[in-house]
């Protein structure tokens, strides 16, 4: 799962409409919010805002992969037909 930070980074807080991030649905992210009164609380992404869920509640998944160091996309355009081919 995304964290909030990785969300930051992708630039998804700074134009979200053309963000690659933004969904229609609402997804958990891998970042805590708090424990209160026995419930934990994650972070959910749900209408371009960080907002914090009950993790007993249901939500979206959106897995990622996050690379280390620079990576260099030799080909492919990422869709399921042409996925990419990386270099680092």
């Amino acid at each position: 799962l995304i964290s909030i930070d990785e969300l930051y980074y992708s630039g998804h807080f700074d134009n979200p409409s053309n963000n690659y991030l933004q969904l229609k649905e609402s997804y958990w992210t891998m970042s805590p919010a708090y424990f209160y009164a026995g419930n934990a609380y994650n972070f959910v992404v749900s209408n371009n805002k960080v907002v914090p869920f009950n993790v007993s509640s249901e939500s979206g998944l959106r897995p990622v992969i996050t690379f280390k160091g620079i990576i260099e996309i030799l080909d492919g355009n990422g869709s399921s037909i042409s996925p990419y081919v990386l270099y680092q």
